[in-house]
């Protein structure tokens, strides 16, 4: 038997996990003590895994799919344990919240945030209706910004990568006095794009974005913290619709839209001049005042914010200076949040609580056009669409600690939310707000809804615990506000959800492996879905209906494993199973019709071309994600050598709804990789990395016609790191 010396266990008892602090119950918690399903990434881990915008997260979280949204780079699509919502129009809610400081942002237009000084991001899977509230049936995407430091301290880095991209990045923290904290950050990016348009000789799917932070902190007493931020994001991003060139193997475009400009002469206003491409300016507020008192903190947390779009796309890449099928779109999003929320103990630390008061004003204004090619430009709408919501809601949640090692944990929240919609026909048709009242199409939505949450949560001791649950969430009606008639503009019913878990939380070999497994059960009903079909005649129209109901189960888990000094594995793995039940007896006969025969019966809605129900949308089986990071020191270098890899596996599934081939995607393997030289003062860090390496080609949504993923990138990075850190 061989002795460890002093030195050696000294080595090995520093060899522990990192301990990541989360707010996914509304309070600070270390990660392994919540009983909810989370996936949560420190900066030192975005770093090492890549992680530089809210896209990239979904390759590390299990029964996870993400991506750009059809012709809007700056919209992500979530999908998690199979709920997620393709449409950016404003009448239409994600049921994956997304978060920025705990403010909620209502569009998910411009979702795909940048991150250039994030201290960590949360990703909550499952319904999170009690503490979060409505629009998270599938779950939560929680970014937390870094807050001003109390020393000078802060960092700059330039990028160069294919494509000729060229990035920058840099954050500097200026304590004004001990009192008075202020932090500034910034980014910009600028590339040239990888797609060719063959009928205009441009370069599309390029990028021009930039971005300001600044944020204070105010130590006002002992007891009295301020804290306030403005972000402002200038992002110039369009997934445009492109093929593989069979001959050169480019990416290609037919479209004659063009960057230029030269206006569309068809339509009213100033979208008539809008130039190909996308583009969102978003001014986001933040403001959150804490006070403690006597063991409560009282946080009185604000919310503004501003989004404008501008996009003009061809969704159906016509090489005619109109497009093929094209939507021309002026957009102003803004909202309002005022939350009050308490924390603190109660009968002897016995009994944890939070509970607060919430409230959300938003109003969106959006002029919008279709266009479509029948031989010659024909304009199937031309309008104007307001909607508004206004919605507040209470909730309460409370934890009983029965004895050291079993916690009883209940918690409800009541929304009541008011929603309506109207229109002005540009043309001075019949696309109006007083025609869908003479068609009984209501124009006003009331929802009041309760969504409860249960949870009795089992330590064995500091490392092992485990949860069973039980959780309620809602996400909004809206109407398909897409319809370019007044009667097609249908409302659909609020989406609700019961969700079951049963859940493993476990630190094991002397805190050096973490394994995390949650196996769930999702009840949903009237299930929201989206379909946009080409009906006849030149008539595109996008459907979302209740149409059925849906189950989802399945089985995640997460492992993170420090192996040796410099070594650390890390895995998610996701199976699910995902089926409509209690199908709506209008599609059943919808079914019947194209079986026997009724071809505009066939792919639509939940019926799939062959006249089977359809499955469920982006549900694979299998997701799973593999990956290390290894330093090794180089003295001769004066530093250390950190490698990375990793590799995404998703099982064949479909991308979207009515399961033509066409959104068939197959298995598929994707990695990523890098290698970074660290100075030993960790003040110089040089990198090399990859992404999707081996440019694997799938299809990542579909539109009437397939959309591609992006194809292979590579960068090379330079960061400085100055002051005390």
């Amino acid at each position: 038997m061989t002795l460890n010396s002093p030195a050696q266990a000294a080595e090995e008892e520093a060899l522990v996990l990192e301990e990541i602090v989360v707010t996914a119950q509304r309070r600070a918690q270390g990660l392994q003590e919540v009983p909810i399903a989370v996936s949560a990434f420190s900066e030192t881990e975005m770093e090492a895994r890549q992680i530089t915008e809210t896209l990239d997260i979904m390759a590390y979280v299990p029964n996870m799919v993400a991506s750009n949204n059809t012709g809007l780079g700056t919209a992500n699509t979530y999908f998690m344990r199979g709920l997620g919502n393709t449409e950016s129009i404003a009448t239409f809610d994600p049921p994956i919240g997304t978060y920025i400081n705990d403010i909620y942002i209502s569009r998910q237009n411009a979702n795909n945030f940048s991150f250039f000084d994030v201290e960590r991001v949360e990703v909550l899977r499952g319904p999170q209706g009690t503490l979060f509230g409505r629009n998270t049936t599938g779950g939560a995407v929680n970014i937390i910004l870094k807050r001003p430091g109390e020393e000078m301290a802060g960092f700059a880095e330039a990028g160069y990568g294919r494509f000729d991209r060229v990035s920058f990045r840099g954050a500097v923290d200026l304590p004004v006095s001990d009192k008075v904290l202020t932090k500034f950050s910034a980014y910009y990016v600028d590339d040239d794009g990888f797609v060719d348009n063959v009928t205009t000789g441009e370069t599309l799917n390029d990028e021009t974005s930039w971005g300001l932070y600044g944020a204070a902190r105010i130590l006002i007493s002992e007891n009295a913290t301020w804290d306030a931020s403005v972000s402002y994001m200038d992002s110039n991003k369009a997934s445009i619709l492109n093929f593989v060139d069979p001959d050169t193997g480019d990416r290609v475009s037919r479209t004659g839209l063009s960057s230029a400009g030269t206006g569309l002469d068809l339509v009213r206003g100033p979208k008539n001049d809008l130039p190909l491409g996308n583009r969102t300016d978003t001014l986001i507020l933040t403001s959150s005042l804490q006070l403690d008192y006597e063991g409560v903190n009282i946080e009185f947390l604000t919310g503004y914010v501003d989004l404008h779009q501008d996009f003009l796309l061809d969704f159906l890449d016509g090489p005619v200076s109109y497009g093929g099928f094209t939507i021309v779109n002026i957009g102003d999003h803004e909202q309002f949040s005022q939350e009050i929320k308490l924390n603190g103990t109660l009968g002897g630390d016995k009994l944890d609580y939070v509970v607060g008061l919430y409230y959300l004003d938003e109003n969106n204004v959006v002029d919008f056009a279709d266009i479509f090619d029948v031989g010659f430009p024909l304009v199937l709408a031309d309008r104007i669409l307001s909607n508004s919501t206004e919605a507040w809601a209470a909730y309460g949640q409370f934890d009983y600690h029965l004895s050291e090692q079993l916690t009883a944990t209940a918690g409800v929240r009541y929304t009541d939310e008011d929603k309506t919609i109207g229109y002005v026909d540009n043309r001075g048709g019949g696309l109006t707000t007083e025609a869908m009242v003479a068609a009984g199409i209501p124009v006003r939505q009331n929802a009041k809804v309760w969504t409860p949450r249960f949870v009795l949560d089992y330590s064995f001791d500091e490392d092992i615990s485990v949860f069973v649950s039980a959780t309620r969430g809602f996400k909004s009606g809206g109407w398909n506000a897409r319809g370019t008639t007044a009667v097609a503009n249908t409302p659909f019913d609020p989406e609700k959800i019961w969700s079951y878990e049963a859940g493993l939380r476990s630190e094991l070999l002397d805190r050096r492996l973490r394994l995390n497994v949650t196996a769930f059960y999702s009840d949903i009903s009237e299930l929201q879905v989206v379909s946009g079909v080409d009906v006849g005649g030149g008539n595109i129209q996008f459907l979302t209906d209740n149409f059925a109901d849906m189950d989802v189960k399945g089985v995640e888990a997460e492992l993170y494993w420090l192996v040796a000094e410099g070594l650390s594995i890390y895995s998610t793995v996701g199976l699910m199973d995902a089926e409509y039940t209690n199908i709506d007896p209008s599609v059943l006969a919808q079914q019947a019709a194209c079986q026997a025969g009724d071809v505009a019966s066939c792919n639509r809605g939940i019926v799939n071309p062959r006249g089977d129900i359809s499955e469920p949308s982006r549900t694979p089986d299998v997701t799973l994600n593999l990956g290390f990071t290894y330093e090794v020191p180089v003295n001769a270098l004066k530093g250390r050598i950190i490698s990375t890899a990793n590799m995404r596996y998703m099982s064949e599934h479909f991308v979207n709804t009515s399961n033509p081939d066409v959104g068939l995607v197959d298995n598929r393997l994707l990695f990523n990789g890098g290698i970074s030289y660290v100075t030993d003062d960790d003040r110089w860090t040089v990198s090399a990395e990859c992404r999707n390496c081996f440019g694997e080609e799938y299809v990542h949504t579909v539109l009437i016609v397939p959309y591609l993923n992006d194809p292979a990138t590579w960068s090379l990075r330079v960061k400085y790191k100055f002051g005390d850190d």
